[in-house]
């Protein structure tokens, strides 16, 4: 996955923009957005609520949740013999050779020709695919799932140790105080029986919990047409930062046939604070895009 964060940007951290002829101000980057405009039906543009960058506007189509790039009127070049401005335009699909992969004028279409910058706009700025925003925060997604699994064997960790003395990995002497449980014995002190309790309950959600794999679905939830819409793709638990996300094919559901079992914890995570993790639920990331964990007879 690339990243260059301009590469990045989620479309919630725009403040919409409108190009205006009376932007006299700024006017190339204005009749330059006049022009992209009308060559991409269905654009919008935006710049950051941050305020940094404000030369940069980026393009973006309503529904989809990162924005297409951005066009400018600069000089991005590294040490020209003569500064001239050009238009500029930044997408995922550029690859100017003349500059090394991690640079970000690697992913810039630049000409000093305002109809050839139009052209490289109507050529280069494309709605990210799915699969993008799909493994964009997968890795965040297995980092919470892996720290809920470290609770569980931390509890029963703490349940041994501290309750008994007992190190887990003295397996033969667990299984023998487990043991007397289910035995006739008679315990001379009621809170060593209470800690082997306890220490065999956080044992047996332990020991369940080991059995569970990590499965999920990318769920993206917008409206299309005044219609409530929802793309989904099957990650598996394969997929990573570096899977191919041009690769990943997606279905798309409305609310009436979006699986049961996906509607349902969508709505759970729904509720959620941003980047909150629910074990056998799922990951709310934000902006409508959720990881749901799939069952694990899936």
């Amino acid at each position: 996955m690339n990243s260059h964060t301009d590469l990045n940007v989620e479309v919630s951290k725009l403040n919409e923009w409108i190009p205006s002829i009376e932007g006299l101000d700024y006017k190339e980057i204005n009749n330059f957005a006049i022009e992209v405009k009308n060559a991409i039906r269905g654009i919008k543009f935006g710049v950051l609520t941050s305020g940094k960058y404000n030369g940069r506007k980026y393009v973006y189509m309503e529904g989809h949740p990162y924005t297409m790039g951005f066009i400018s009127y600069e000089d991005p070049r590294d040490n020209p013999t003569r500064g001239e401005d050009h238009y500029v335009v930044y997408a995922l699909n550029v690859r100017n050779m003349k500059y090394a992969d991690y640079s970000n004028q690697r992913y810039m279409a630049m000409s000093v020709n305002r109809s050839q910058g139009v052209k490289n706009a109507k050529k280069y700025l494309r709605t990210v695919p799915w699969g993008y925003p799909a493994i964009r925060n997968i890795e965040d997604v297995k980092v919470a799932w892996q720290q809920k699994r470290e609770e569980v064997y931390n509890d029963y960790y703490s349940s041994a140790q501290r309750g008994l003395g007992v190190n887990v990995n003295k397996k033969g002497l667990i299984a023998e105080l487990l043991k007397l449980l289910d035995s006739d014995y008679m315990f001379l002190d009621a809170e060593v029986k209470e800690a082997i309790v306890d220490m065999k309950a956080k044992y047996e959600v332990y020991k369940e919990d080991m059995m569970k794999v990590i499965k999920v679905f990318f769920v993206y939830g917008y409206m299309k047409w005044d219609k409530e819409t929802y793309v989904v793709i099957d990650l598996g638990g394969t997929a990573n930062r570096n899977t191919d996300w041009r690769q990943l094919p997606h279905k798309t559901y409305t609310a009436d046939t979006l699986p049961f079992e996906l509607k349902g914890k969508v709505m759970s995570l729904n509720v959620l604070e941003n980047k909150s993790y629910v074990d056998d639920v799922g990951y709310k990331v934000g902006d409508n895009m959720f990881y749901v964990i799939q069952d694990n007879d899936k």
